[in-house]
């Protein structure tokens, strides 16, 4: 089957364009051997098609599978560290306890400290000599 080469009119003139072996090869393109059948191409990409999909179902299982696996890790450690924030506050609380015990000791042993002095002071006016003088002739020699 020979396709004619192209006639253009110009100015009155007939011109014939050179279609530069185009003709010839697609002479030989369709003159060549048929390819495969078109259903077992088909075939082979529907096949190829299920597998993939197979495959991705699969991907999508384990993945579902680990993302069900993180988030009860994610869980178990959301709950861990609730205990852990309610152990810190209980802690706080105690440490709180603990400080205002130590700052009411502190205070009944200032006052305590400042009574010591006074009852010190009234001894050794009224007894005339330093406790401590008495206190070190009462030590035996030794």
């Amino acid at each position: 089957m020979a396709l004619p080469s192209v006639t253009l009119g110009q100015q009155g003139r007939d011109t014939t364009m050179s279609t530069n072996g185009i003709t010839e090869r697609m002479e030989r393109i369709l003159s060549t051997a048929p390819m495969a059948p078109v259903e077992d191409s088909w075939q082979r990409k529907v096949e190829a098609g299920m597998r993939a999909a197979h495959e991705l179902e699969r991907e999508r299982d384990m993945a579902a599978k680990a993302l069900g696996d993180c988030r009860t890790e994610l869980r178990g450690l959301q709950a861990e560290h609730d205990a852990l924030r309610l152990a810190h506050a209980r802690l706080q609380t105690e440490v709180e306890a603990y400080r205002h015990d130590r700052d009411v000791a502190v205070e009944r042993r200032a006052k305590a400290d400042g009574l010591l002095d006074a009852v010190l002071t009234l001894l050794q006016k009224h007894r005339g000599q330093p406790l401590q003088e008495e206190l070190a002739a009462a030590k035996p020699d030794g």
